[in-house]
């Protein structure tokens, strides 16, 4: 119930942030700092319902907030922390001695199959339990087979390499990992037998998909990525 309860006053809050931002608009044009301001305040907010749309609104937000305005302005400044908080991709890698370790991705290897992670922001800390790990690896990218790491939170994803069969339509469409399933039957290494993926396009309902035909997207791209080479295992359709 309280549950319930949270959901319905985040849609309240999230209906009237986007009606400030419509109005700020419609009072002071789309690019002003007020506008920009309001959007970027709705962006995040947006981010607990939609991480694909609200990183896309944070990234237009940002880019016209720098072009307008420039890189020393309280509107850049603050539409550059949204822009960073909702773009981060954050992926867990199994350790030996520490159980699931979080990192950020920042790109794809598509011949090796491989993430490049990095530490994330909160490494930083020496509080953090982690910080002696992470200490060695500051500035360093570790390239981790995708297929070693579970999306245990809330990501940017493209499906593909889906086989011709009910699933077929899903590929190459955006979305959002939303839950995760794990199974003693998998054959992953992480004994993931599939993620729920929440599409961006509306009209297609919410999906379990293997975890072989899911990639992260650190940069949100305004076209599809080639995910057709060979170099990725294509994984069979779930059942």
């Amino acid at each position: 119930e309280e549950e319930e309860e949270e959901e319905e006053l985040q849609k309240v809050k999230l209906a009237k942030s986007r009606r400030l931002y419509e109005l700020a608009m419609r009072d002071s044009g789309e690019f002003s700092a007020p506008a920009i301001s309001k959007g970027v305040n709705y962006a995040e907010l947006l981010y607990k319902s939609s991480v694909v749309k609200s990183v896309r609104l944070a990234t237009k937000l940002f880019e016209d907030s720098k072009r307008i305005f420039g890189t020393d302005h309280w509107v850049t400044d603050r539409a550059e922390e949204v822009y960073e908080m909702t773009s981060r991709c954050c992926v867990s890698v199994g350790h030996p001695d520490r159980g699931l370790v979080e990192f950020d991705v920042v790109g794809w290897d598509k011949d090796e199959d491989c993430y490049a992670l990095i530490p994330p922001e909160s490494a930083d800390d020496e509080e953090h339990p982690s910080h002696d790990l992470y200490k060695e690896l500051i500035g360093k990218a570790v390239y981790t087979p995708r297929r070693h790491c579970i999306l245990s939170k809330v990501v940017p994803v493209i499906v593909f390499g889906l086989p011709p069969g009910p699933l077929y339509h899903y590929n190459n469409k955006i979305g959002e990992t939303k839950t995760f399933g794990m199974s003693e039957d998998s054959t992953e290494p992480n004994f993931i037998s599939c993620y729920t993926i929440q599409f961006e396009d509306e009209d297609l309902e919410d999906c379990e998909v293997p975890p072989g035909c899911v990639l992260v997207l650190p940069k949100l791209p305004p076209e599809m990525p080639d995910t057709k080479g060979d170099s990725v295992d294509k994984a069979p359709a779930s059942s």
